[in-house]
């Protein structure tokens, strides 16, 4: 939930434009996804009723883990009407997770327990959507092969996606935990110099980059990652368990539990490999150079 200040600024809500300017404005710049985009449309007005609240931040927070908790218990319920009610705990979900980053943006109430709480909570719901929705599958499953297929699926789906967001920041975390005690990790240089593969900045090269071949793979990348996002999930859980009470079968939610977790196990594999090559040298040497720069600014004052 952005940096790591912990001033406290109250000031009169605005109205709903007047907020999104304030509270949106670099969001939407960096993620311009339409999933993204609609959910921070209709979180705006979640954010201003919290506003006139006393809620702060970190209370909001608390709270989007909760419906990421109760969404994954009624969810994983074998009546189809508990399952829908599960469906929707995480479309709200979504939007108090969108709404606490809003709130502690607009109030200038920053902290690392909130990005702490943050991070919990998108591990409790990217874990408590696949578990659940196993689960609530193999209620209507027979025993044997089928059902084994059905559990084993819905925990490497949950594993695949919380990994996968980990994995992504894990330049971050071995600098950290080992680079900062130990300067001789720190990675040589390269001739042409380091590209972290997985920056918002390498994605922006590869889409200027030129050919039809290149292109393509730019495109299917997108693509990918666009129905191996969260809210996504979150829509198709949505729709299938809508499915599942006006009908009585569960046959698409079957297809978006194998579908989804292979995958986010092909997301993962990629995000390890990508990782591996090149992306944590890189993300190492850049933050190892970004720490001495600002060690070096310090000494000159």
């Amino acid at each position: 939930m952005g940096t790591l200040s912990v001033t406290s600024t109250r000031q009169p809500v605005r109205d709903i434009a007047t907020l999104r300017t304030i509270c949106h404005a670099d969001k939407i710049a960096q993620n311009s996804s339409p999933w993204y985009v609609l959910q921070r449309r209709v979180s705006i007005y979640l954010t201003w009723l919290l506003l006139h609240t006393g809620l702060e931040a970190n209370h909001v927070t608390l709270i989007s883990v909760g419906l990421a908790l109760l969404g994954g218990v009624l969810l994983a319920m074998r009546p189809a009407e508990l399952a829908l009610a599960g469906a929707l705990a995480f479309v709200a979900h979504q939007l108090f997770d969108k709404a606490d980053g809003d709130i502690a943006r607009f109030r200038k109430t920053y902290s690392i327990v909130g990005i702490y709480l943050d991070e919990l909570g998108h591990a409790v719901a990217f874990a408590g959507i696949f578990v659940g929705l196993g689960l609530h599958i193999a209620w209507r499953t027979p025993g044997g092969g089928a059902l084994v297929a059905v559990l084993l699926t819905s925990t490497l789906g949950a594993l695949a996606m919380v990994l996968s967001r980990q994995h992504k920041s894990v330049g971050f975390l071995l600098y950290a935990q080992n680079v900062l005690t130990h300067p001789e990790l720190v990675p040589r240089i390269r001739a042409g110099g380091w590209r972290s593969a997985i920056t918002r900045d390498a994605v922006h090269d590869s889409r200027r980059s030129v050919g039809a071949t290149r292109d393509l793979i730019v495109r299917v990348g997108d693509l990918a990652l666009q129905l191996s996002d969260f809210s996504v999930l979150v829509v198709l859980v949505l729709v299938g368990t809508i499915l599942e009470v006006a009908m009585g079968s569960n046959a698409f939610l079957r297809g978006v539990l194998f579908g989804e977790a292979a995958l986010q196990g092909l997301v993962f594999v990629t995000v390890v490999a990508v990782n591996a090559t090149v992306n944590v040298e890189s993300e190492v040497a850049r933050l190892d150079a970004l720490v001495k720069g600002r060690d070096n600014l310090e000494a000159s004052r």
